[in-house]
């Protein structure tokens, strides 16, 4: 086994590459910069505060790579529920199904979720957890290609046969390859302008609620807002409102509720006005996709970067947590097989269909920048949104459907034939309707009361 390796950031990311730098290294050594107290949302992170998705791709992984995750998550009031049936889904052509789809989603807080991992790490032997301490550099060897280990606040040099970028969003690394002579990344941002609001409610039995949880999805450019409202440990709903094309939530009560109450799924604004709060209203404004493309660039030797310092996403999509799972996989085979150097090309590779489905999707929003509507991507709106259509009709479309969103399938799974005819062909195509069509289909639906028939479209 090599020595050490120095991981830079613990965030989800980084605290995943360690625990799978530990098959290879005899130490590990994370640098996290925060005082991270447990349960409590990590400084770092100011989305921690919102509503997070764990796809179930990313929950596999975790269970894979620390056994009896999920059960733990349960045990501490984690709840499991059906991604079809425990929904109360209104998607841009109607409502969505319900039936028991067999894919099962763990509705927890990301503070929750990211200590219990944190935890989960810092019980193996080969790790030290160093809080409080920053990366402020690198070290690389006379001949310029390989590094040779980390500077450190207040650890000072710190010798590393690998050391891994986990540092998100705000990593300074581009910065730090200049100074050594290489190259920076080129860097793609796409921004469709969005920001959330979100609150944390007590959650009180109601026995006259057939669902667990409530989303409205947003279909811009005409309806470009967007709430959910989850359930999570301690008996507590979390909140979240999104607004995009700079359609922001706000932050004051009476703006929180009426813009809940704007949206066509109408079980948002019920949990908001039947439900009392037990926290401050945060909002978060740094939304942006941003890829900076490493793999199109020499790196040194002995350096890789991965999680949302590579790619971050918006994060009203919930890709982030289980795309950084996948990195860790990624990591695990490169280790297996030596090939490091093959670890930049194969993190790009499998995190294109996330980044694409994001950025298409914020491109709608008007005054989105970083992307264009070329006719290649009107195309595929187009595709999708008959696809979406055709699945409030349909459960095995609509299963389709969510083995996408939980990464499960690729997006491919979609253009099967059998689907692919049944899009083109039905009659009239598809187009999102405007926003007081939308509501006025939500009352028709649900009419005066919020509970849909489970299986009404």
């Amino acid at each position: 086994m090599s020595k050490t390796a120095v991981v830079m950031g613990g965030s989800l990311a980084g605290l995943m590459a360690a625990r799978v730098l530990t098959e290879r290294f005899e130490q590990v050594i994370v640098l996290e910069r925060d005082r991270c107290l447990p349960s409590a949302p990590h400084a770092s992170v100011p989305q921690a505060h919102h509503v997070h998705v764990l796809l179930l791709r990313g929950l596999q992984i975790l269970d894979a790579l620390f056994p009896g995750f999920s059960d733990e998550l349960i045990r501490e009031g984690g709840l499991l529920l059906d991604s079809a049936r425990d929904f109360h889904w209104f998607t841009p052509a109607g409502w969505a199904p319900r039936f028991t789809s067999g894919l099962p989603f763990l509705a927890v807080s990301r503070p929750l979720l990211e200590s219990t991992v944190r935890r989960r790490v810092a019980q193996l032997s080969a790790v030290s957890m160093r809080e409080g301490a920053s990366a402020t550099g690198l070290s690389i060897d006379k001949s310029l290609r390989r590094i040779t280990g980390v500077c450190a606040e207040p650890d000072g040099f710190i010798p590393a046969s690998l050391v891994i970028d986990a540092m998100g969003r705000a990593s300074h690394l581009p910065k730090w390859l200049e100074r050594l002579g290489y190259a920076r990344p080129v860097e793609t941002a796409v921004d469709g302008h969005l920001a959330y609001s979100s609150r944390i409610y007590r959650r009180e039995h109601a026995p006259e609620r057939d669902w667990q949880g409530a989303f409205s999805q947003a279909a811009p450019p005409d309806l470009r807002r967007t709430g959910v409202a989850l359930p999570i440990e301690g008996d507590r709903w979390m909140v979240t409102l999104a607004g995009g094309g700079k359609d922001y939530p706000p932050i004051d009560e009476a703006g929180f509720a009426a813009f809940a109450k704007s949206l066509p799924n109408p079980g948002i604004h019920e949990v908001i006005a039947n439900s009392i709060p037990l926290s401050s209203i945060y909002s978060h404004r740094g939304t942006q996709n941003r890829l900076r493309h490493y793999d199109r660039i020499r790196m040194p030797a002995g350096l890789l970067v991965t999680g949302d310092a590579a790619c971050c996403f918006n994060p009203v999509y919930g890709q982030g947590m289980s795309t950084a799972a996948i990195g860790a996989l990624l990591l695990q085979d490169c280790l297996k097989s030596e090939r490091f150097d093959r670890f930049q090309h194969k993190l790009a590779s499998h995190m294109q269909p996330a980044w694409l489905f994001a950025t298409s999707e914020d491109v709608r929003y008007p005054g989105a920048e970083g992307a264009t509507l070329n006719l290649k991507m009107r195309l595929m709106h187009r595709y999708i949104d008959g696809a979406i259509r055709l699945s409030v009709g349909s459960t095995r479309v609509r299963a389709c459907f969510l083995r996408v969103l939980h990464m499960l399938a690729q997006p491919s799974l979609l253009f099967r034939p059998d689907i692919m005819l049944r899009v083109l062909f039905q009659s009239g195509g598809y187009r999102c309707a405007p926003l007081t069509s939308w509501a006025e289909r939500a009352k028709n639906t649900c009419g005066s009361a919020v509970r849909p028939r489970p299986g009404s479209p």
